[in-house]
């Protein structure tokens, strides 16, 4: 039985009720959306990075560091962000977003790119999760941070796993389910259930944001701080007006690899994204820090493709040293090179903040 026409219409009164916030009606999707950031009496201005929107040019091209806490605060009660409502199918979907941008956070205070693709397969493994702490501690605080309180959320209310997903880049979190054979009181009600679960969890996540605690990990472990914010290192574009293009070198850029997810075709979808940024030119280097290259397997073993500028890039995509076509070719393979320049680790005892986690990561002969 599909679900009355009415019941959306019910579902965004009852929503109006618990929330003044505004919104937009999208067919059957009613989606939350808020300015950015508010400017208070004081002259206080909030919730820029909660804003999202471009993030590189507010912060390295206009505004410079990110200023505690006042960026991280939202003005706005905790509340949803998105309710779909799919009447053919019988299923509802809801979300809050996280209000942090991972990558973005990995650029700004370690100067690496980690990349979302890399997280939903790391997570899975407690071992690469400690290996990638090793360059983006306070990243990977967050994302234990937010574990940790969505885990305590759920089981609170006895949530099935089995309707939730989570984005790991922006903490985002999602809960999807069934409505079939439910009346239209039923659905109401189930919903909002939901709707207070996801406005907990994000209530309690946005408690720690502005917090002095994951200010101090953040800044503590920052890396090149005299880059710091302008990262011309790592971002080439404009800054206050002026660029300077000879100071960037290139985002390094983090990858799992080989992904080792279990699923071929997931494997081979990775091997051939790694490729393509090496193609490109990024400086590409895995969990250890080590640099990664293409090579062509010949009768003699591999032979190394291109060579590093003074920069330490390698450009493959010009003058014809390497087609794109030439990518899915099986001679030609991804290595490691340890004869490069390897992706320097934050020191442990920098990162004391991750040892109630990871208290293995701090054995005497964990340091490499």
């Amino acid at each position: 039985m599909m679900m009355s026409e009415n019941v959306f219409q019910k579902l965004v009164e009852a929503l109006k009720e618990r929330c003044s916030c505004k919104f937009r009606l999208e067919g059957t999707s009613w989606r939350r959306y808020d300015d950015y950031p508010v400017k208070t009496s004081d002259g206080r201005e909030l919730g820029t990075m909660i804003g999202g929107g471009n993030l590189e040019r507010i912060y390295f091209e206009w505004k410079g560091s990110i200023k505690w806490p006042d960026d991280w605060i939202d003005p706005y009660p905790p509340f949803i962000d998105y309710l779909y409502f799919n009447s053919k199918e019988n299923i509802i979907e809801v979300a809050a977003r996280g209000g942090v941008n991972l990558e973005f956070m990995g650029k700004m205070y370690y100067a690496v790119w980690v990349p979302s693709i890399l997280h939903p397969q790391l997570l899975e493994r407690r071992k690469d999760v400690m290996k990638l702490a090793r360059f983006v501690p306070a990243v990977v605080k967050d994302l234990c941070v937010y574990s940790k309180i969505s885990n305590e959320v759920l089981r609170k209310y006895n949530v099935d796993m089995s309707e939730v997903r989570v984005s790991e880049t922006f903490l985002n979190c999602r809960m999807k389910f069934s409505v079939a054979g439910m009346s239209d009181d039923e659905i109401i009600e189930n919903t909002l259930r939901r709707v207070e679960i996801l406005s907990e969890l994000k209530r309690r996540w946005e408690e720690w944001l502005p917090n002095d605690e994951r200010r101090e990990c953040y800044e503590s472990t920052i890396v090149c701080p005299e880059d710091y914010p302008t990262r011309y290192r790592v971002y080439g574009g404009w800054h206050s007006g002026i660029r300077r293009p000879g100071l960037y070198e290139g985002v390094p850029l983090l990858r799992k690899y080989p992904l080792e997810s279990g699923n071929l075709e997931r494997d081979k979808r990775g091997e051939k994204s790694v490729k393509l940024c090496l193609w490109d030119g990024f400086k590409v280097y895995n969990l250890d820090g080590y640099r990664l290259r293409l090579a062509i397997k010949t009768e003699r073993g591999v032979e190394l493709l291109g060579k590093p500028d003074r920069k330490g890039r390698i450009v493959l995509n010009e003058k014809g040293i390497l087609k794109e076509e030439d990518l899915d070719k099986e001679t030609l393979v991804i290595v490691v090179d340890k004869r490069m320049k390897r992706l320097p680790k934050i020191p442990l005892e920098k990162m004391q903040f991750l040892r109630e986690e990871f208290p293995e990561m701090f054995a005497t002969d964990s340091e490499e």
